[in-house]
């Protein structure tokens, strides 16, 4: 079954009646970090489109549900002369995926253009609210995420815990260095539908994608799933490419970084449904 809501109260109805009904179900934003298999899913999908937010302009925060799309946020911040959240126009999914994944843009080239500021979302983050497995509305401070790099424990306890809302905290700047901003990330932003989100998690020593190159990993290809040379750390698929075929292709290039270079890679995608 596939249901989209549009409301956070459309969305915990769902996740209610899909628990009371003991099917199985997975809630999803953009669906940029999912590969779902070619079987497809057991049990119902909810598409959280649920999208609205304000601004707490004496606290200099924003309250945003978590359908909502990061990168339209990020813009909307600005327009209220917001600064904080720019690295967002460089992500692609919602703001409750981001937060999920604790998303952090790749600004190493930036610091000597006065990026001081961390570019991981949760770094931002003043509490959220979620519905818990009894089905009860929570509200956690952001340490109870335990945000790790590009993770954090919502990755363990997603049919359990939903995100309805996040608060983040925002900083007044210039219209000008914000607007300098998000150009730059907004240059990271991939368009192509036929790219995948980061593959790999960066390890702490290095990046995913100089490991990817460094194998030879790059140059794999299954099927018609295969190794992006602009972004090694994204797959690009052409033609009729299987979720099979990108999984498998994930699983080569892990093996082969790990025997050319000693390191295990870990996944920053999740694999929905039979294998």
């Amino acid at each position: 079954y596939f249901i989209s809501v549009v409301t956070i109260d459309e969305l915990i109805d769902a996740v209610t009646c899909a628990r009371e009904s003991s099917l199985p179900y997975i809630v999803i934003g953009g669906a940029t970090q999912c590969v779902f298999s070619d079987f497809g899913y057991s049990g119902v999908v909810i598409e959280n489109r649920a999208e609205g937010y304000v601004f707490v302009d004496s606290k200099s925060q924003i309250i945003v549900q978590s359908g909502a799309s990061a990168r339209s946020i990020a813009f909307a911040a600005a327009s209220h002369d917001f600064g904080g959240l720019e690295f967002l126009a460089s992500y692609s999914g919602s703001i409750g995926g981001a937060v999920y994944s604790n998303y952090k843009a790749d600004n190493t080239n930036f610091h000597t253009m006065g990026f001081v500021r961390s570019s991981a979302i949760n770094d931002y983050c003043k509490k959220i609210t979620v519905c818990n497995k009894q089905s009860e509305l929570v509200t956690y401070n952001p340490s109870w995420l335990r945000s790790e790099n590009r993770s954090t424990r919502l990755r363990n306890l997603f049919r359990e815990t939903i995100l309805l809302t996040m608060t983040f905290q925002l900083f007044g700047s210039k219209k000008e260095d914000i607007v300098r901003k998000l150009s730059l990330y907004s240059a990271q932003y991939f368009t192509n539908k036929a790219l995948s989100s980061m593959v790999f998690v960066d390890p702490p020593t290095s990046s995913a994608k100089e490991l990817i190159v460094r194998s030879g990993a790059i140059k794999m290809r299954i099927g018609n799933a295969r190794l992006c040379k602009e972004s090694p750390n994204k797959i690009r698929t052409v033609g009729d490419a299987q979720a099979a075929d990108v999984r498998l292709l994930i699983d080569s290039v892990r093996q082969r970084v790990f025997e050319k270079c000693n390191v295990m890679l870990e996944d920053a995608l999740d694999f929905i449904g039979e294998w």
